[in-house]
């Protein structure tokens, strides 16, 4: 879904532009494909036996699709970010683990990106299940009254 004046806009599928159940993106193509598409449209492209097509819960899971090199430091100009600090969740270049976050949980900046992704799954699972306990007391409160 994309924002849009303030409201949710449903995304069509990049090859038939009329299905909005998304499900799969190839990340050779940079696509956003339904079902149908998927199975009968994509796989007529030259070398899409070869590209790599993942669920769209998988976007973004894929360590070859970030590049988390040269990240510059958002505190120190012309620094590069090399570590990961766990204890204050922030990229740190050589000059900031020395000036504030020497001593401090710091991991590789993978490592602290698969630790945020986790905690973003996490998170959307549990919003997952609370909006369907809203749902349920929603047609409960519906059917009551």
């Amino acid at each position: 879904m994309m924002a849009h004046g303030g409201g949710q806009v449903p995304v069509s599928c990049s090859l038939c532009e009329e299905d909005t159940r998304i499900k799969w993106k190839c990340l050779n193509c940079d696509m956003l494909m339904c079902d149908k598409c998927k199975e009968k449209i994509h796989v007529k492209f030259k070398f899409a036996k070869d590209h790599k097509v993942v669920t769209i819960e998988e976007v973004g899971l894929h360590k070859d699709e970030i590049d988390l090199s040269n990240i510059s430091c958002q505190t120190h100009a012309g620094q590069t970010c090399v570590l990961f600090c766990k204890s204050c969740v922030y990229l740190v270049c050589p000059l900031c683990i020395s000036e504030t976050h020497n001593g401090h949980g710091l991991v590789t900046i993978r490592e602290g990106y698969e630790i945020l992704i986790g905690k973003l799954k996490t998170g959307g699972k549990i919003m997952g299940t609370n909006i369907n306990k809203l749902e349920k007391k929603k047609k409960k409160k519906k059917n009551c009254g």
